[in-house]
């Protein structure tokens, strides 16, 4: 469902409504069967259970009724009795009751951890120091790459961009431009070879060091939910209101930003 309503606007111009409404259906139906799986069984374990705790009440009843004919239970023992089985029969009851809670809580709860827990593949050496940049010239020695389970994106890459030399990437879809630039980024890291900044292999270097020092621009714009002015300080949290109106009208962006009724709000 997020990824519909993140992607609505292709959903209508494609006129896919009817499609995507079958696939949500085709889950959903999953769904729906585990469910009411589930729901029978918590339905007949609570028919079980309100029957024993009918039988047993009854049963607790008739000894006390007979205790009490022959004087061996007094009116005290039989009230006290009585309240002590109502309590612990709703005691009872509530804990089965928790017990449906809990099998959603544990559903829940795998799921999270199993996206929390999973391994982390881009990890800092022990000995990382930081990214000692001073001009940014950036090379490719002999570089090979390729992604799990696919053919190899590169081979023996060797390209070397001198400080301050504009570069651009040309090439068909799919032919590894984003990988060219998230390599440099260490998003992922090289099968074979290295990539060089001044010198320095962008592994031997903290991760946090490396990104301080590259200014990116995604292919994909996002923004955070909150105000325009706090997701444009986002690349530097440190920014002061001036900070982010300049860049705001560097980017041309000031002024539609504020015509809008809260402005940077």
């Amino acid at each position: 469902m997020v990824d519909i309503f993140s992607n609505i606007l292709s959903v209508n111009l494609f006129l896919a409504k009817k499609n995507e409404s079958s696939r949500l259906m085709l889950h959903l139906d999953d769904y729906v069967i585990a469910d009411q799986k589930r729901d029978w069984w918590f339905l007949w374990m609570f028919l079980f259970q309100g029957l024993s705790f009918v039988f047993y009440q009854v049963l607790v009843f008739m000894f006390l009724v007979s205790g009490f004919k022959v004087g061996t239970i007094t009116p005290g023992d039989f009230a006290l009795l009585v309240s002590v089985n109502i309590s612990l029969i709703s005691t009872l009851w509530s804990l089965s009751a928790d017990i449906l809670n809990f099998s959603d809580i544990v559903g829940n709860l795998k799921q999270g951890l199993q996206i929390a827990l999973a391994p982390i593949e881009i990890l800092d050496k022990p000995n990382a120091v930081a990214l000692n940049c001073y001009k940014g010239q950036t090379t490719f020695d002999n570089v090979k790459f390729h992604y799990k389970g696919t053919e190899p994106l590169f081979q023996n890459k060797s390209i070397e961009i001198k400080a301050g030399q504009k570069v651009g990437l040309v090439g068909y879809s799919e032919g590894g431009k984003s990988t060219f630039v998230n390599l440099i980024l260490r998003l992922y890291d090289v099968t074979d070879g290295a990539i060089l900044i001044d010198g320095q292999d962008i592994r031997d270097v903290t991760q946090d060091s490396l990104r301080e020092n590259i200014a990116m621009i995604p292919q994909d714009p996002s923004l955070f939910h909150r105000s325009l002015m706090e997701n444009i300080r986002y690349g530097r949290a440190d920014s002061t209101d001036e900070e982010v109106i300049e860049a705001a009208k560097k980017a041309h962006a000031h002024e539609f930003i504020s015509a809008l009724p809260q402005g940077y709000d």
